[in-house]
């Protein structure tokens, strides 16, 4: 099946918005050492978490080992493979998993304007 990069970008987008809104209101509740953590170790979690959220809704690339781990529920894969940032922000990942619905419905022709 061929790919619509335009509509990927479009979904990703989306997908953006959503995790950049769940982290402003649930990331200071869930990310250990959050208040002490610097702009861009808050920057590196809310990519890691977009990239999470895209894997799980089955758009862009392919996903890498840590992201991998986190969407088969992988604890030590996980573990494993996250840097220090990522170790402090797992509990985040999971609630963001289990509570964040994002609808990425774009029709073909939307995608193209």
């Amino acid at each position: 099946m061929k790919r619509n990069i335009e509509l990927e970008l479009k979904q990703m987008a989306i997908v953006r918005k959503s995790v950049e809104s769940y982290f402003e209101k649930m990331a200071h509740l869930s990310i250990f050492d959050f208040d002490w953590m610097s702009e861009e170790d808050k920057d590196h979690i809310k990519r890691i978490a977009c990239s999470i959220m895209n894997a799980r809704l089955g758009i862009g690339f392919e996903p890498g080992g840590f992201v991998k781990a986190v969407l088969d529920n992988n604890l030590s894969g996980a573990f494993a493979n996250a840097d220090s940032t990522n170790q402090r922000a797992l509990k985040f990942y999971m609630l963001m998993i289990y509570n964040l619905g994002i609808n990425i419905t774009i029709s073909e022709e939307t995608a193209s304007i």
